[in-house]
C-alpha cells in the first residue's frame, strides 16, 4: 500500500473465538420466595407456686427483628426512606446515565462513564452494552474516547459482564493497520493499561521501526525521514493514543494546539507543560505527568526538543492530519 493512499488506520477489533465469542446474557438470579412462618404467640410457663394458690402463666409475645428503613438528612432533619424508595432512587440513576451515554456529547459521555464505574458490579453491565452497540458488525462507525474509557473500566473491572466482554475482545477494541507491516498491539494494550510512560518509550521506537534499520540503532529518527512515514501508520498510533486517553493525547492533539498558538513553539511547550513558563525544560522522566487526570491535553506523547524543533514540525506538518 501506498504511503499516501487514503485508508482506514483502525478496523474494529472482532470478538474472540477462542473463549465463547457468543455474546453473554445477563440472567436475573432466580430468588427463592421467603417462606415466612406465621406470627405465633408463644406461652411461657412460668411455674411460680405460691403456699395455697394455684400455678400461674404469663404469655409473652416472641419478639421478631425489623428491618429499619435507610435514613438520609435533609435540612438537618433525618427522613427515613424505605427500601423501595432507595430502589427506585437507582434505577432513576441507571437511567440518567444510560441516557448522557446515548448522546453526542465526550463530555456527557466520559462524566457518566466515571459515575457509572463508580457503581461496580452494578453499573459495568451498562457499559458493557455501551460497547456492543457500537463493536456490532451493523455499526458503521469507530469505537470514540467514550467507548475507549469505557473498556478501560471493564479491563479493569471483576464483574461478569466485564470478565466476558474483554474475553469478547482482549486485545482491545481496535485492529491498528500498517503500511509497513508493523505491530502494535502491544502499544494498544500499554494505553489501555494507562501505562502511559511504557507506551510513550514504545511510540518512539514504532516510529524508528518506521524510519528503518540505523533509526533503530540510534534510538531517535531525523526529520528527513518522518516525511515519508506512511499516512496509515501514523494515524493509527494517533487514534489509539487518543482513543484511550479521553481525547487528550495524541500527535493530531498537538497539531490543534500549535496551530491555535500561531505556530509559536514556545507558547506549544509551555501549553503541553514541557516546559516551565521561566523557561525551564522538563526533565524526563520524573518532571513529566503520566497520570490522564493530571496531565494537559496535548502532553503526551514526547518528542525530544533538546535536537530542535524540525523533527516535530515535520511531525505535525505531516500529511496524516490533512484527511
Amino acid at each position: 500500500m501506498s504511503s499516501n493512499a487514503i485508508s482506514n488506520p483502525l478496523s474494529k477489533a472482532v470478538p474472540d473465538a477462542t473463549p465463547d465469542a457468543t455474546e453473554p446474557t445477563t440472567e436475573l438470579a432466580k430468588t427463592e420466595l421467603a417462606k415466612t412462618e406465621p406470627t405465633k404467640t408463644d406461652l411461657t410457663k412460668t411455674d411460680l407456686t405460691k403456699k395455697n394458690n394455684a400455678t400461674e402463666f404469663t404469655t409473652e409475645p416472641t419478639t421478631k427483628p425489623t428491618t429499619e428503613p435507610a435514613t438520609e438528612t435533609k435540612n438537618g432533619l433525618s427522613q427515613q426512606r424505605s427500601p423501595q424508595q432507595t430502589l427506585s432512587q437507582q434505577d432513576a440513576a441507571i437511567t440518567k446515565l444510560t441516557t448522557a451515554l446515548a448522546t453526542d456529547s465526550l463530555k456527557k459521555q466520559l462524566a457518566a462513564i466515571r459515575e457509572i464505574a463508580a457503581l461496580g458490579d452494578v453499573g459495568e453491565p451498562l457499559l458493557a452494552d455501551f460497547l456492543r452497540d457500537r463493536m456490532s458488525a451493523q455499526n458503521p462507525d469507530e469505537p470514540t474516547a467514550a467507548h475507549g474509557s469505557a473498556y478501560q473500566v471493564l479491563y479493569r473491572g471483576t464483574s461478569e459482564a466485564a470478565r466476558s466482554f474483554v474475553a469478547e475482545y482482549p486485545d482491545g477494541l481496535v485492529c491498528p493497520q500498517s503500511d509497513k507491516g508493523i505491530d502494535y498491539s502491544e502499544l494498544q494494550m500499554l494505553l489501555v493499561r494507562q501505562a502511559y510512560q511504557a507506551a510513550d518509550k514504545l511510540t518512539n521506537q514504532k516510529l524508528c521501526e518506521l524510519a528503518g534499520d540505523q533509526a533503530v540503532e540510534r534510538k531517535w529518527v531525523y526529520f528527513t525521514e518522518v516525511s515519508r512515514f506512511p499516512v496509515i501508520d501514523l494515524q493509527a498510533m494517533d487514534l489509539m493514543w487518543g482513543l484511550y486517553s479521553e481525547d487528550k493525547f495524541g500527535w493530531s492533539k498537538q497539531r490543534s494546539l500549535w496551530m491555535r498558538l500561531g505556530q509559536n513553539w514556545e507558547s506549544l511547550w509551555i501549553q503541553q507543560r514541557w516546559k516551565s513558563a521561566e523557561g525551564s525544560w522538563t526533565r524526563y522522566p520524573n518532571e513529566f505527568i503520566w497520570d490522564l487526570e493530571a496531565a494537559p491535553v496535548g502532553h503526551m506523547p514526547l518528542s525530544n526538543q533538546l535536537r530542535g524543533v524540525r523533527a516535530m514540525a515535520s511531525l505535525l506538518s505531516h500529511p496524516a492530519w490533512l484527511f
